[in-house]
């Protein structure tokens, strides 16, 4: 069944006195002062908007009028939907919820909004902090640094990442997820997983590994991944997906380093044996010298084998130390980064961003 009605008329919920908690029954009897009981047709709140049914036009105009009366204060009854912008044509601008996060709960909103401002967004409302909420999903006194606020959609896709002061926010609305946004390259259409950019440089980079040839030295991978790294260190706006990948390049090159060093130590242990088989061979040899200098043949022949084992040895250990030396400066260059990464976690922690 269809119902004759005007358009509604609105009252924020913001408006009425906080001690005076109304429900669908006393907005209506509030009105029905106004225009008369046969003039409401109802009242509902929908959020923290109140939407209030007129039977015919003169009884919501008269209520425009007149205005609402609650609790002894004057309330303002509007005509549109407050929340609702339009343009000079009367067209409605559409509007939507950013969303602002890494950034410390000390940062006043101000300066937050006023980055937003600069970048062209037009606020419909200040910005507010998001609460914590518990395991059964309901709100906690609690604030968790997050903020949001209503804006008009941007004309033109926002970046992912906002410079805030000495800080880099990250800012998220509805409309990046719908246009694909890409939060590797900031180009819309795909997600970072397929940015292009980034597999034409993992494939360049497999490429230079490949030359290098599997009979030249470990030393010229390991060049080849230090140079990707320091590239790499150039971005200052990295994000999970980012990082994640880039420890998959990191295992890439270890494993590409490991299998030069077995083959080293491969062809150590091979050499070693041929140096015992020559030594054995010289003994036989000198078994089957006849005379009366055997015993000083002997004696040679075990000092060269002595002498042989020895150079094996040292060959062996020279090789095993250089193999020491590069894991060690591999790992200590890892723990440079991990303490790097430590310590600027505990001066974020602690509000000393600014010691770094």
């Amino acid at each position: 069944m269809s119902i004759n009605t005007s358009p509604p008329v609105f009252v924020l919920n913001r408006d009425l006195p906080e001690d005076k908690r109304l429900d669908n029954y006393d907005m209506c009897l509030a009105v029905s002062k106004v225009v008369g009981r046969e003039g409401v047709l109802g009242a509902q709140r929908i959020g923290s908007l109140w939407r209030i049914y007129m039977r015919t036009v003169q009884a919501r105009a008269t209520l425009l009028a007149k205005g609402l009366i609650v609790g002894g204060r004057s309330v303002t009854v509007f005509a549109q939907n407050p929340f609702v912008v339009r343009g000079p044509d009367g067209r409605e601008i559409p509007g939507t919820k950013i969303i602002v996060s890494d950034v410390p709960i000390s940062l006043t909103n101000v300066v937050i909004e006023d980055a937003l401002k600069k970048k062209g967004v037009k606020m419909r409302s200040s910005l507010k902090m998001k609460g914590i909420r518990d395991k059964e999903g309901k709100l906690t006194e609690w604030l968790s640094g997050r903020r949001f606020a209503f804006i008009d959609v941007p004309e033109i896709l926002m970046e992912r990442m906002l410079n805030v002061g000495q800080f880099k926010a990250k800012i998220f609305y509805k409309e990046m997820a719908e246009a694909n946004l890409c939060f590797a390259c900031h180009k819309s259409g795909h997600r970072a997983v397929d940015c292009p950019m980034r597999k034409k440089n993992d494939e360049s980079y497999n490429e230079e590994v490949r030359n290098v040839g599997q009979d030249e030295d470990s030393e010229a991978v390991v060049e080849i991944a230090n140079k990707k790294s320091i590239d790499e260190t150039k971005s200052n706006d990295k994000t999970a997906e980012e990082k994640g990948e880039d420890r998959a390049r990191e295992e890439k090159r270890f494993i590409v380093k490991r299998k030069k060093e077995k083959r080293n130590k491969k062809t150590c242990k091979v050499k070693e044996n041929t140096d015992k088989e020559n030594s054995a061979s010289g003994e036989d040899t000198n078994n089957s010298i006849p005379g009366g200098d055997e015993e000083e043949d002997e004696e040679a022949l075990s000092k060269k084998k002595e002498e042989g084992h020895e150079n094996a040895k040292q060959n062996c250990e020279k090789k095993s130390k250089t193999k020491e030396n590069t894991d060690k400066e591999a790992g200590d260059e890892r723990g440079r980064g991990k303490q790097k990464e430590k310590r600027y976690k505990r001066f974020f922690r602690e509000g000393e961003i600014s010691k770094l």
